[in-house]
């Protein structure tokens, strides 16, 4: 399945990848947290990422009264994965979906008091 695989500290790439539990909780370095996107687009992250201390690696943000306000920090590896609702399964993303989130991955940043570049990425 096409995938876009975010490595903490790395560029985000496009990667066919097998899709299956055992390879996505590779990606991430353990049990899995699919966090909805968007209607066909899911974030898989490592479900205890921030307690065992691992890097931020996306920052969400979300439409606030006054402006973009902090959602959520994803910490550790994640991978984003196209999802079919009706059925409850992760699937391939399209390719022009794909390039989008690289594209958003890459464009706007935030750092880090370690002097990080961690990028954010609008939801909602």
């Amino acid at each position: 399945m096409l995938a876009v695989v975010k490595k903490c500290g790395m560029a985000p790439e496009i990667m066919h990848i097998a899709g299956d539990l055992r390879d996505l909780q590779g990606i991430v370095g353990g049990l899995i947290e699919p966090l909805a996107l968007d209607e066909r687009t899911d974030i898989i992250c490592n479900d205890e990422g921030k307690i065992l201390g691992m890097p931020m690696n996306v920052v969400l943000e979300c439409d606030g009264e006054e402006g973009p306000v902090l959602a959520d920090v994803l910490c550790g590896d994640i991978v984003f994965v196209g999802c079919d609702r009706e059925r409850g399964d992760f699937v391939s993303l399209e390719l022009g979906a794909a390039a989008d989130l690289v594209r958003r991955l890459s464009s706007e940043f935030v750092m880090t008091s370690s002097l990080e570049l961690v990028p954010v990425l609008h939801i909602g």
